[in-house]
């Protein structure tokens, strides 16, 4: 540990798994206390028991990025855990391939739009005011992908979301930078 988040808090969507799981432990290993969180429990709490296991400091959170109660009630208990944020990584995320535009369903659309990028918005409007509270300033992290900017047949929704993703992030840089 390098102790470059020494008394830091991360918080990390889709935390139990992949680049999520990865995150995590890395936070955690600069001296980060993470909020890891996901839909499954139990990947959540097994990301957590192995960065105890390396001498890290972490919390599981049932979350399901899509729902603004959810976003609320893990704040809430991420404030009452660890008394502070200071980092959010936006990581939550679905792919969706072999969908050709004409016939994708609505229902996979929406959902799709509603993980990758709605997730997104409610980590900023949620999480945003938990960091500003801080005083000392924070970091928020979201993930998007390179089809986001370069389009692949079968994957309009994914590429929709990535790109908005990145426009979104831009956005918040921008009205954000001043605070």
């Amino acid at each position: 540990m390098s102790g470059r988040l020494d008394g830091r808090v991360a918080l990390v969507t889709g935390g139990g798994s992949g680049i999520g799981a990865a995150a995590c432990r890395a936070l955690a290993k600069e001296g980060a206390a993470v909020a890891v969180t996901d839909l499954s429990p139990e990947a959540a709490h097994a990301v957590v028991d192995s960065i105890a296991a390396a001498g890290g400091r972490a919390k599981a959170f049932a979350h399901d990025v899509t729902l603004p109660e959810d976003w609320e009630r893990v704040v809430e208990e991420v404030e009452a855990a660890f008394g502070r944020l200071d980092i959010l990584v936006n990581n939550a995320g679905m792919t969706t391939v072999g969908n050709e535009l004409m016939s994708h369903s609505l229902e996979n659309w929406r959902r799709t739009l509603s993980v990758n990028l709605d997730g997104v918005f409610y980590g900023h409007r949620f999480a945003g005011p938990l960091i500003l509270k801080g005083g000392r300033g924070g970091s928020v992290i979201n993930l998007s992908s390179i089809m986001g900017k370069i389009a692949t047949p079968g994957a309009a929704a994914y590429c929709a979301s990535k790109g908005a993703v990145l426009m979104l992030t831009k956005a918040a840089a921008l009205e954000w930078a001043p605070l």
